[in-house]
């Protein structure tokens, strides 16, 4: 029943996580339609019982959801979380690499400085308290 409202069954979310589902983890077309004649050989295979079995522990992850994460204002919460991770993607997507490394470097290179001037500043207090 979960198949068929259109939910995503755990087998393909761990694909994704892989990195097997296309380009930024989304899956195309020709992955559906081989990801589809997968299924219906696989289906062919299998016994009815085996094939409830299997399509339970897929969806597992959905039908073990706590009640308290499907209320309204979770459900908006994750949507939110969700646009501002795709905000981002989008930003690192436009970003070059250059200019990745030279944001990275320029962060260190204050981190450096923070550094040495707590060094110096530890330095000057062991000096006061020698005297």
């Amino acid at each position: 029943e979960l198949k068929q409202l259109g939910f995503t069954s755990m087998s393909k979310l761990n694909d994704i996580m892989k990195g097997k589902g296309g380009k930024h983890g989304k899956s195309t077309p020709d992955d559906a339609e081989s990801t589809a004649r997968d299924g219906e050989a696989e289906a062919e295979g299998e016994t009815a019982g085996a094939e409830k079995d299997a399509e339970k522990s897929e969806y597992d992850y959905l039908l073990g959801m706590n009640l308290w994460s499907l209320t309204h204002e979770k459900v908006e919460e994750i949507k939110k979380l969700r646009d501002q991770k795709k905000k981002e993607l989008d930003e690192l997507i436009r970003t070059t690499i250059e200019t990745m490394w030279d944001r990275e470097l320029a962060a260190l290179s204050v981190a450096l400085d923070e550094m040495d001037a707590q060094d110096e500043a530890d330095e000057r207090a062991a000096a006061n308290a020698t005297e």
